[in-house]
């Protein structure tokens, strides 16, 4: 029985809303049977910052420092400012608003894409970014980025075919998500942080890695974990 995919994603929407339903997100992340119109063949050929208005407004101006200006391809380094968690990583952003379904009505759209490499070991895993500013909170980004990396894990093949030519299939292992924002906004609504991070930890048992990251360093280069997956 076909999927649809209009109610799938709807379905992903009212979570994005029901803070502390664990169990919810879990279902829907297990759930096998994945709507076709996930399987996005190919995007445009084009990286780096792609809006051309003369003033960034919101999460315009995190999206501008984290891709770069059009034709470049970024890179900066996740930090753990604790000292907990030590190792060199490095973020790529490389492309700007991924859509990732066939289909307008539902669609679901990444603010940013890129690659997040461990230097201790030769991988390369597929990362949608979602940025916040100030809309929403940490619980609807996270299962706003969930369902974003759910997509991408359904669609590896036209995945890794975007990557021709930058990367061998034996480098690419499956995806991972990332809220991008400044510490303010995870500190304003702590209950919704904390119920965030309690859903990472019910999720762990999953492939599912979701980094809660901070931007306030972003134009040096540098991201802050703050909670979350730390890559390893």
């Amino acid at each position: 029985m076909k999927t649809d995919f209009y109610e799938w994603s709807q379905n992903w929407k009212l979570a994005r809303n029901e803070v502390g339903c664990c169990q919810a997100v879990l279902d829907l992340w297990q759930s096998p049977r994945m709507p076709e119109e996930c399987k996005r063949p190919s995007w445009l050929d084009v990286i780096g910052y792609r809006k051309s208005s003369a003033k960034d407004r919101g999460e315009q101006r995190s999206e501008r420092l984290f891709l770069g200006k059009a034709g470049e391809m970024r890179e900066h380094s996740l930090i753990d400012p604790t000292g907990k968690h030590r190792g060199a990583v490095a973020v790529r952003a490389i492309y700007h608003n991924m859509a990732q379904a066939t289909q307008r009505r539902g669609q679901v759209i990444a603010d940013c894409f890129g690659t997040i490499h461990i230097a201790s070991r030769p991988k390369l895993h597929p990362l949608a970014v979602e940025v916040k500013e100030t809309d929403g909170n940490c619980w609807f980004a996270v299962v706003e980025n969930l369902q974003q990396v759910r997509m991408l894990r359904f669609n590896a093949a036209n995945v890794l075919k975007y990557f021709q030519g930058r990367v061998s299939r034996d480098d690419f292992k499956g995806a991972w998500g990332m809220v991008l924002a400044p510490r303010s906004y995870y500190v304003r609504r702590n209950s919704h942080l904390k119920e965030s991070e309690r859903l990472l930890d019910f999720l762990a048992k999953t492939k599912a890695r979701i980094i809660l990251a901070e931007n306030d360093e972003l134009k040096d280069g540098r991201i802050l974990w703050r909670a979350g997956y730390w890559p390893k």
